[in-house]
């Protein structure tokens, strides 16, 4: 388990999900080729959420992984959270409800 810090402060502007998607294939939590194992072990839980302010060195997510696959991991998970200057809105959690 490891947390991956914000290299620096600001509001996270954007989050990219593909690559997050990317990171827990590359940690074993999904499949390259239809023949691959998954390991049920890895996960990322995310901390922060597009428009949060963060400081330097906060945890912006929790992965779980084997310890050789971390860090090429970790490091795809930190690109993928863009942090930057500028106050972003929060998107909305529910667009629409259906009954």
């Amino acid at each position: 388990q490891q947390d991956v810090l914000a290299e620096q402060a600001g509001v996270v502007q954007e989050i990219n999900t593909q690559q997050l998607g990317e990171a827990i294939i590359e940690m074993g939590g999904g499949r390259k080729v239809l023949s691959d194992k998954i390991d049920h072990s890895v996960g990322l839980r995310m901390l922060v959420r597009i428009g949060d302010r963060v400081d330097a060195g906060q945890p912006l997510a929790h992965l779980f992984s084997p310890e050789h696959k971390l860090l090429p991991a970790m490091e795809m998970v930190r690109r993928a959270i863009v942090i930057g200057n500028e106050e972003t809105p929060p998107l909305t959690l529910i667009v629409e409800r259906v009954s």
